[in-house]
């Protein structure tokens, strides 16, 4: 196999940069998309010379199709993993796994006798700044862990995109706990946190701030601080940060200022250069960079970097975390 011929299910915010890159990659043949709105789902089939179909089933049933990005709503996984698993299909799938514990077992379950390639998009895995920091961890440049801090915050931007349907943590919460435990190389114990209901509360109805604290099997402890309640205009829409102190040295990831601002009548724009910007027509970034992993992953028959178990952990963790929010209490794995 040379090309791998695949279809997006959901094309929003994330799903349109996968068409994108997909479109852009000369491992991949986009053979169409799927979304339940019109507007939306015409005009990225028109930008792309792309067939669109309002019901995904429809996309997934075309002869021919190897694989299937989903990036439905985080809501809404189950049913369309389910049906994409039905059909035999190659399937990378964005995180969260699902925002309900029993969803993402009942996932769980079913890819790990399933033969076709699985993989969870956990974007911050292909960034180059967490990866070479996770590869000084493992050759022992800093000694060993003593603790971590992460930090992930953005504006109420994205929590009314969302309308209220999901928690900081499971949007953009599961990316810190993920490249944690990447790093740490050790099972949670124990996990507490603490939540603040403030503006975004009253707007759309889930939590402005939620502050954590993780003790890891190996005795490894860290914190975690996410919020979406930063002003809209500021330096970057999305302030992220992860601090690693060792017993013989120190990791500093900052992703902050991208470096390029563009002044204009209206104000400043913030202009992504890593995430997946556009270059000469090309979608390029850490996104593009992900999804030719996992097509690589299926020409060439290799494992996935991030696979089911990791996608089930993030969905326990938070789970574990939301029920510490609600009883006070310090929750136990």
């Amino acid at each position: 196999m040379e090309k791998v011929r695949i279809g997006v299910i959901g094309v929003g915010t994330i799903g349109a940069v996968h068409a994108t890159a997909l479109a852009s990659s000369a491992l991949s043949e986009l053979i169409g998309i799927a979304d339940v709105n019109d507007e939306l789902r015409e005009k990225t089939a028109q930008e792309l010379g792309i067939k669109g179909y309002a019901d995904y089933r429809e996309l997934i049933s075309l002869p021919g199709l190897d694989a299937v990005s989903i990036c439905t709503p985080d809501d809404y996984h189950l049913q369309p993993v389910l049906d994409c698993m039905d059909a035999r299909l190659h399937i990378i799938l964005e995180k969260p796994l699902a925002t309900r514990l029993s969803e993402a077992e009942t996932i769980a379950s079913r890819v790990r006798e399933y033969d076709k390639k699985f993989m969870m998009a956990y974007i911050v895995r292909f960034d180059p700044r967490y990866a070479l920091a996770k590869e000084a961890v493992k050759n022992g440049e800093i000694g060993d862990i003593v603790h971590m801090s992460a930090l992930r915050n953005t504006s109420p931007l994205s929590p009314r995109y969302l309308k209220g349907r999901v928690s900081v943590l499971f949007f953009i919460g599961v990316h810190d706990l993920d490249q944690l435990i990447w790093m740490a190389e050790s099972e949670l114990e124990r996990l507490y946190a603490e939540s603040r209901a403030m503006a975004v509360k009253k707007e759309v109805g889930v939590d402005d701030t939620v502050l954590s604290l993780l003790k890891f099997k190996n005795g490894i402890i860290a914190q975690m601080n996410h919020t979406w309640a930063c002003p809209v205009t500021r330096e970057a829409r999305l302030q992220s940060r992860l601090d690693i102190v060792g017993t013989k040295g120190q990791i500093n990831i900052e992703v902050w200022n991208q470096g390029l601002k563009i002044h204009g009548p209206h104000g400043i724009r913030f202009q992504d250069v890593s995430y997946g910007p556009t270059i000469y027509g090309q979608r390029i970034g850490n996104m593009r960079t992900q999804l030719e992993h996992f097509l690589n992953c299926i020409i060439r028959d290799e494992t996935p970097l991030v696979g089911i178990e990791e996608g089930l952990t993030g969905v326990r963790a938070v789970t574990a975390l939301e029920k510490s929010m609600e009883t006070g209490s310090p929750v136990y794995l």
